[in-house]
């Protein structure tokens, strides 16, 4: 059973709450508050007449302002979200805790491990990913996002490492381990052939406005494609984006263009003016 207890900013009034839960003997799962000036209480269902008994005691305390069942706890909801995400990603993505143990993981990647969740979870990433500067880089406690070229399931793939940083009470950042998403090198080259190749679509798909074409988002080095640049500008966006994460795995422009089997002048221009580099 969950409520919602929505009450006044007082010293104590958590407290009081919690109180009268002792008086029910009631064993509490979870509490969390929200800065909305909500208390939200998880604990196993009780007897109906005891409930009918509880709702009005809390009701009555000084500065509750009402008491509600809940669907769920917000750190619920927020765990769920974030599990489906992660489920319906197609490439594999894992997380670690600060000790580089796999502590999540999404389905992609379990179908290319072939392993079940249960032998994963609790498994040091070394054991997983072939990488031998990765655990030394994530013991430094790194504060950057960083790509390694890596062997995963006896593939080549770049692996993008976002350090997870959690603030504290003394307002310093506490390292919590990192995000690990693996991006293969051949779905990457296919995707920049596809926006090599424009001349495919046909002029009602790169002319019509109400085309069914959605708004591109990119998170890293805030590029965001806003809804309303045209479909070339959004082709050179993920062009970018596509050819910063391939850079790592052929570092100079005369290896990107061999790989890419395009000329390296072309290939030259295109990085310089993205600005992608070594440094």
């Amino acid at each position: 059973m969950r409520l919602e207890v929505s009450c006044k900013d007082r010293l104590g009034i958590t407290q009081d709450v919690l109180d009268v839960l002792v008086d029910y003997e009631i064993d509490l799962r979870g509490i969390e508050i929200d800065e909305a000036g909500k208390i939200f209480l998880n604990f196993p269902n009780i007897l109906f007449e005891d409930f009918q008994d509880l709702m009005p005691k809390l009701r009555l305390l000084d500065g509750i302002e009402d008491v509600k069942t809940a669907p769920f706890m917000p750190s619920e909801r927020e765990h769920y979200q974030l599990d489906t995400l992660l489920r319906t990603l197609p490439e594999p993505v894992l997380s670690v805790d600060s000790s580089s143990v796999v502590v999540l993981i999404n389905d992609a990647a379990l179908t290319k491990l072939n392993m079940s969740r249960d032998r994963v979870i609790g498994c040091e990433l070394h054991k997983l990913i072939q990488q031998p500067n990765l655990n030394k880089w994530l013991d430094t406690r790194p504060k950057l996002a960083k790509n390694f070229k890596v062997q995963f399931c006896r593939q080549e793939y770049l692996l993008n490492v976002l350090p997870i940083y959690i603030p504290n009470s003394e307002g310093d950042d506490t390292f919590a381990g990192a995000v690990c998403q693996l991006k293969s090198e051949l779905a990457l080259e296919q995707q920049l052939t596809m926006l090599q190749e424009p001349d495919k679509l046909s002029p009602k798909e790169t002319n019509d406005e109400n085309s069914d074409l959605q708004p591109i988002c990119y998170t890293q080095n805030q590029a965001v494609v806003e809804s309303d640049e045209s479909l070339s500008q959004r082709m050179k966006h993920h062009e970018k984006q596509i050819l910063t994460s391939l850079f790592p795995l052929y570092p100079s422009s005369r290896l990107l263009a061999k790989k890419l089997r395009v000329s390296h002048t072309s290939i030259a221009n295109k990085l310089k003016e993205y600005g992608i580099s070594s440094t």
